[in-house]
């Protein structure tokens, strides 16, 4: 038990408290016990959850009422001393309430009040109470007896805790705002509250503010308007005010959008106000400023036209509209094909703006601006650079201030810029310092030219690359050998085109055909294969691919196999779509005796065998698909089969091609293939200078017309019969016409 020692106001020494048999004068009472109350009295105490004491000080010893028992937990036998007291208490609250009952209340005769928890004796449940207690002196002045109450405060105590964690919960999220926050009092306008953003705004410390008015924070020529909407937000009227003017310390005046709500703070009615600072915004919004976001919304307006018939048309109806708006001296649209190749593509402006439809800008114009369309849109002041040369000084003649420009971007990268640029002083200045809403006109450019652009870039891009193909250098004929497969020997070659860039032959032809210069190239091809042919053996045919385009289109290709006596086959590949041939054999028919036709890709193309039927080659080449692991495929072998009876039939000669390896080579001579052609027979090669070519070699040996090196007989492949209804050439490029493709090898 705790041994407490008290010490009354006099100093004298009292006996140790709980230490003493005596008891109080009612001490008659059982267990301790006051005598029994009025039942009405505990009827209330319960309800009240209070209770009341008396506690004799020389003694050391209380009573306790039934409301006071049922608080502590206590029945008849606890003991009711100082020492029985203080062991309810919580054990971290009891050092210091056993010192204050001791020193403050008892030793300094000053009323007992104080909030402690305690520990119920029954059930250990925690509670808060509060204690109340006046004290009683003896004739000599020292504390005799305390008569007082103690209250069960716990909801009232976990309530405020509650609160006051709430309130700690809202400061915190007030104070971390970026808005400012004020509380004033409806009635006096006087402010209770602030947050630190607040005192950022206005230049004042917290203490500063509080206890300022509503009149003392805003300009005293605009305190009419401003109480005025004060009291309208307190009336429930509006829960907004627009730009209101704040007064800050130094005598500045700031702009700010306050939110505002009614609230009751410690019972007093008050407008609680949450300042957006839009000084900014607003200047930002006036003047100029305003005047662009209505062109900004006459460019978003364009955004519904619809586009014209090319990429050059579309771009003129923008740049007209744009220059119809305020300011605008100059518009202009560049694409780019490459950073440092841009054109004008369409433009409006003064009548001797140099940027002409179709022009290309200087290299270092365009340099520079796909370097800053990189970042993003930009204005600037106009300034000639020495590097842009003529056009510099020209743009500058026109007299402009300032531009601003605009990526139009795809997913791939930079296809084009819009440039704006006006004569006007100020608002020159504005494009420079508030960069506006250019970008508008780039997603109205977007919107209505991303897919002629695309295309427009893409097919330009072809061009480009097609040109290089064709300039010298750009493309250079290989030739792969066609063999007859029971000797081994080469009976013919097929000419095959290599690109410089690098572009595989059938993307490279079918790209040239989309932008219309497919005829050109292959035709270029052609030529090329023919002019290095003349070191092949004379006794070998040359095969050539020609797309129905190039056959239909003849005199080209007559022009180039006129004179030549060289035996020629025009491969045509079956993927290929013919919708006239009675002009492909009427074509084929022009070119003479020495030119056969051969189908090409045979049981893999566009209409199975329509081709042999309708123009009766003198060759048929079987699909590499046919002719893959052929020795260890008996369907394979079933259709090269038919095949072979069906150009038996049908007056014309089998060739494999894409034969790899021996087992396939072996199954295709069991099969009865006569010629062949792949890897491993040989691959597409360049022909050596003319004086590497056989016929040098085999010099005055070469075996006559018909008789191979080995002193067997070729093949009569070539047997004298009219053109008429047979060889009619054709190409190996793939796709449909009019984008055929060059041969695979």
């Amino acid at each position: 038990m705790t041994q407490v020692k008290t010490k009354p106001a006099n100093n004298q020494s009292l006996p140790r408290l709980g230490a003493s048999p005596a008891t109080s004068a009612s001490a008659g009472a059982p267990h301790g016990r006051a005598p029994s109350a009025d039942r009405p009295l505990d009827e209330v105490e319960a309800v009240a959850r209070i209770g009341s004491f008396s506690l004799d000080i020389i003694a050391g010893r209380w009573v306790s009422s039934k409301g006071l028992d049922t608080i502590f937990g206590i029945d008849a036998a606890f003991e009711r001393s100082v020492a029985g007291w203080a062991s309810l208490v919580h054990a971290a609250d009891r050092e210091v309430m056993v010192a204050y009952f001791t020193d403050e209340v008892v030793g300094r005769g000053r009323p007992f009040d104080r909030q402690y928890r305690i520990v119920r004796a029954d059930t250990g449940a925690e509670r808060w109470v509060h204690g109340r207690g006046a004290l009683e002196l003896d004739g000599s002045g020292r504390p005799a007896r305390m008569l007082g109450t103690i209250a069960d405060v716990t909801d009232q105590r976990t309530a405020q805790d509650a609160l006051i964690a709430s309130e700690l919960r809202y400061a915190a999220i007030f104070e971390g705002t970026a808005e400012s926050i004020l509380i004033a009092e409806v009635a006096t306008g006087r402010l209770r509250w602030v947050n630190s953003a607040a005192c950022a705004m206005l230049g004042y410390t917290r203490d500063e503010l509080v206890g300022l008015t509503v009149h003392d924070i805003h300009p005293a020529a605009d305190l009419p308007t401003v109480l005025d909407r004060f009291q309208a937000i307190a009336d429930g009227r509006t829960t907004m005010a627009r730009s209101v003017p704040c007064q800050r310390k130094d005598g500045t005046v700031r702009l700010a959008d306050i939110r505002g709500s009614q609230a009751v703070v410690d019972g007093v009615a008050c407008n609680i106000g949450f300042f957006t600072d839009v000084t900014d915004l607003r200047a930002a919004e006036s003047g100029l400023a305003r005047q662009f976001r209505e062109r900004a919304e006459v460019a978003a307006a364009l955004a519904r036209l619809q586009p014209g018939p090319s990429a050059e048309a579309t771009a003129a109806l923008i740049c007209d509209e744009l220059l119809g708006l305020p300011s605008i001296d100059l518009v202009a649209i560049f694409t780019f094909l490459d950073p440092e190749h841009a054109f004008v593509l369409a433009s409006a402006g003064p009548a001797n703006e140099p940027l002409v439809p179709g022009r290309p800008l200087p290299v270092a114009r365009a340099r520079y601006l796909y370097e800053r369309a990189a970042q993003g849109p930009w204005a600037e002041a106009w300034r000639t650079r020495p590097e842009d040369g003529q056009y510099g000084r020209q743009i500058a003649g026109l007299g402009l201030r300032a531009s601003a420009f605009a990526p139009i971007r795809n997913g791939e990268g930079l296809l084009g810029v819009v440039a704006v640029g006006t004569r006007d002083e100020a608002y020159a200045r504005h494009l420079i310092d508030h960069l506006p809403a250019v970008g508008e006109f780039a997603a109205t450019a977007k919107a209505l030219l991303s897919g002629q652009l695309e295309r427009g870039h893409r097919d330009e891009l072809v061009r480009v690359r097609v040109g290089r193909a064709l300039a010298e250098g750009g493309l250079r004929p290989v030739f792969q050998p066609i063999v007859d497969l029971a000797s081994g020997e080469p009976v013919g070659y097929e000419a095959l085109t290599r690109f410089a860039d690098g572009t595989p032959p059938d993307r490279m032809i079918t790209d040239a055909h989309s932008v219309g210069l497919g005829l050109e190239l292959e035709v270029a091809c052609l030529a090329a294969a023919l002019d290095a042919s003349e070191s092949l053996a004379a006794d070998c045919w040359l095969s050539l691919n020609a797309s129905p385009d190039v056959i239909l289109h003849s005199s080209e290709l007559a022009g180039l196999l006129r004179d030549r006596s060289r035996r020629f086959v025009i491969e045509v590949t079956e993927h290929v779509a013919i919708e006239d041939y009675q002009g492909v054999r009427s074509a084929l028919a022009g070119f003479g005796p020495a030119v056969s036709l051969a189908i090409d890709d045979a049981g893999a193309g566009f209409a199975s065998l329509r081709h042999v039927v309708e123009l009766a080659p003198r060759f048929l080449k079987l699909d590499i698909s046919l002719v893959r692991h052929v020795d260890r495929d008996l369907t394979r072998q079933a259709m090269i089969a038919g095949l072979i009876q069906f150009a038996a039939r049908a007056g014309c000669q089998v060739i494999t091609e894409g034969i790899e390896e021996q087992a396939e080579l072996e199954m295709l001579r069991e099969l009865g293939v006569q010629f062949g052609q792949g890897y491993l027979l040989g691959r597409p090669k360049p022909l050596p200078v003319a004086s590497g070519n056989r016929a040098t070699r085999a010099g005055n040996n070469r075996p006559p017309a018909g008789r191979r090196a080995n002193g067997r007989s070729s093949p009569e492949v070539f047997p004298a019969r009219g053109i008429s209804g047979s060889s009619r050439p054709m190409s190996k490029m793939r796709g449909g016409s009019p984008r055929p493709s060059a041969p695979p090898g």
